[in-house]
């Protein structure tokens, strides 16, 4: 279940993710990467964190 959004920034043409806890992600060049980040802080609400 993905909870974060992987979203695209044009002005400084990167991807980073929001999650609705309020966390974001660094930008990436890549989808791929913002979307790796997006999973692994997903991943940190699955084991408890807030």
């Amino acid at each position: 279940m993905m909870l974060a959004d992987v979203l695209y920034d044009e002005m400084s043409d990167d991807y980073y993710f929001v999650c609705p806890c309020g966390a974001t992600g660094p930008g990436w060049m890549r989808w791929q990467d913002a979307n790796g980040d997006a999973g692994r802080h997903e991943q940190q609400h699955e084991d408890g964190a807030r």
